[in-house]
């Protein structure tokens, strides 16, 4: 697959660098633009958000083995969350044409404690699981989605590179590893436990985006 992709980006043109104009500090454009209320409670839901990630790409399987779940259905749940994220990225586009970028971001965060909520309290009921995996199109997909676009709309052409890398350092970086940190430390006090830790701690994130973030 990394061969083919190799070859595929043979085909694709260079685009001529345009000339330049009056240099500009990307760097100071990008701490400037990021240094406003709704732009960094974006950047603490997308912390908060990731690291509730933790106990379910750590210990999601584990815990569905100790539920004695066969494999067959474990693996065929991590499908669905991905088959739902990418029918969610085909119909994405109307969604942010349709509704602003804090609703979205407001439901997302949301639909994403409920998923956490409804594997820590109902995990030994199957049909509540699929119902949670199908919320990956949210807790990923609409999340990931809206945030880029955050980013595109909110910082300017010069800094937008920098704020792409902020994006995926503050969380699929620190959000991640810090979740999964915590995620083994707890992992001792039972798996609802875990997964109800989760879902609170999406709710920092929730009131941040609804008192700070305005269109």
């Amino acid at each position: 697959i990394l061969a083919a992709i190799w070859l595929a980006s043979l085909l694709v043109n260079e685009v001529p660098a345009e000339p330049r104009q009056a240099s500009v500090n990307h760097i100071a454009l990008f701490w400037r633009e990021l240094n406003q209320p709704a732009i960094l409670a974006f950047f603490f839901a997308c912390f908060l958000l990731q690291l509730s990630h933790g106990p379910y790409y750590t210990f999601y399987t584990i815990y569905l083995d100790s539920l004695d779940y066969p494999r067959l259905l474990t693996g065929l749940l991590w499908s669905l969350g991905v088959v739902a994220e990418i029918i969610l990225f085909w119909v994405m586009h109307r969604l942010l044409s349709a509704y602003s970028l804090r609703f979205l971001l407001l439901v997302t965060l949301v639909l994403t404690s409920v998923r956490w909520l409804m594997i820590a309290l109902f995990a030994e009921l199957w049909p509540v699981l699929v119902a949670a995996q199908l919320l990956h199109a949210a807790s990923f997909g609409s999340f990931h989605a809206v945030a880029i676009e955050m980013v595109r709309r909110h910082f300017s052409e010069g800094s937008s590179g920098q704020a792409q890398a902020f994006y995926s350092a503050v969380s699929f970086g620190a959000g991640g590893a810090v979740g999964a940190l915590l995620s083994g430390w707890l992992w001792v006090y039972g798996p609802g436990w875990l997964f109800l830790l989760a879902a609170l701690s999406v709710l920092p994130g929730i009131a941040a985006v609804y008192w700070l973030v305005r269109e």
